[in-house]
């Protein structure tokens, strides 16, 4: 799915080392996710459990960003 491929490697690629341990446990654990599943959440089509909630915002709000910036 390129719309997908675009999200993740546009998020790794603006500064994936500068997530702490915990929000790089919860990056691993959501591309453990169906791509169906991601593709939902990111789009906004259906909620993200919630405890991946955060992680799923940081990547639509880094990616959505005019400068792709993390922060």
């Amino acid at each position: 799915m390129l719309e997908l491929d675009a999200w993740l490697q546009g998020f790794a690629a603006a500064g994936l080392t500068r997530l702490s341990p915990h929000e790089l446990d919860a990056f691993a654990r959501l591309l453990q996710h169906e791509d169906v599943e991601l593709y939902a959440w990111l789009s906004g089509r259906a909620p993200p459990p919630t405890e991946l909630a955060a992680m799923v915002e940081r990547i639509r709000t880094a990616t959505l960003a005019p400068t792709g910036n993390l922060l």
